[in-house]
């Protein structure tokens, strides 16, 4: 499967406080919030929701199409024209519309649904500044939409539909609960709850949600159904909460296949297990094969973090 992931591709700055959010917080007080918290050294880090997903799939064996633009030197209007990126590339069995400045997003899916090329939608924190008729456009007939909690609410406010219009648009809802796991949904079928394979060591959780978004996409274009691309999608997902930095982790397929088994027994990962044996060790072989289609300077970006 041919996969082109589109979307922001950024310098991630994380900063340690030290202290969590939630000890400066007086219940009292949850409408007058006033916030002080001394940072330590920030650590800057390759980053970007469509190169995280495309970084994940590339762990996985894929060779994904990165399609993005970065800087301030000319309009991004043009930036990633799937048609043009099917005239260099060849023909596209996938487009994954991630993060990015709002038109910019709406116009992918409308492109997408214009050249009949199926995609899958990831708003993520960009949601929030969607409007309606750029919301609507991203629900316009994916195979696959992924939310999180909050965003499983909010899409509805901002679409003006309902959950069941929502389905009624879609073909798989997929909303990720954290470390509670994901929810799968489809119109006219019962929810499928798959439970989330458990960090060892949680470092930083930036970049597991679309770690979780490269594994479900891996498992769907090796066939699998979207059960087992939940179950894949939660394992690449530990990985990446184990490291600071949201393109850290190493993948080793035999290690990843072992997370599988732990968490969910041999016979319930069996299909997806043969498809990690043959990915050796990082320090062997390139931990990312990312060809980068497009990426063009732009004007219109916002340097806010995508989250």
């Amino acid at each position: 499967m041919r996969i082109a992931v589109t979307g922001s591709i950024d310098a991630d700055q994380l900063t340690p406080c030290g202290r969590s959010f939630a000890e400066q917080f007086i219940a009292e007080c949850l409408d007058k919030l006033s916030l002080s918290l001394s940072a330590d050294q920030p650590r800057i880090h390759s980053g970007g929701r469509a190169a995280n997903i495309a970084f994940g799939l590339g762990s996985l064996g894929l060779a994904p199409l990165l399609i993005g633009s970065a800087g301030s030197d000319l309009c991004d209007r043009q930036a990633g024209d799937l048609r043009q990126v099917q005239e260099r590339s060849g023909p596209l069995d996938l487009v994954v519309v991630s993060a990015d400045a709002p038109e910019a997003m709406a116009r992918r899916a409308r492109q997408c649904a214009k050249l009949q090329i199926p995609f899958v939608a990831a708003p993520a924190g960009q949601l929030a500044r969607l409007g309606r008729d750029q919301v609507r456009a991203l629900l316009a007939g994916p195979r696959v939409l992924f939310t999180n909690a909050h965003q499983s609410v909010l899409i509805q406010e901002r679409s003006g539909w309902t959950e069941q219009q929502v389905l009624g648009r879609v073909g798989t809802w997929v909303t990720t609960y954290g470390a509670r796991g994901s929810r799968i949904v489809s119109a006219n079928r019962l929810p499928r709850d798959v439970a989330a394979v458990p960090a060892r060591a949680a470092a930083e959780p930036a970049g597991a949600g679309d770690a979780f978004r490269a594994g479900f996409l891996a498992a769907l274009a090796w066939g699998l159904g979207p059960v087992d691309a939940a179950r894949l999608g939660s394992a690449l997902a530990s990985l990446a909460l184990e490291s600071a930095g949201t393109r850290q982790y190493a993948l080793h397929g035999p290690e990843l296949a072992d997370r599988l088994v732990c968490a969910y027994g041999a016979g319930a990962v069996r299909q997806i297990v043969p498809r990690l044996e043959h990915l050796a060790h990082p320090a062997r072989t390139p931990a990312a094969r990312v060809a980068r289609a497009s990426s063009l300077p732009r004007s219109s970006y916002d340097p806010r973090p995508a989250r």
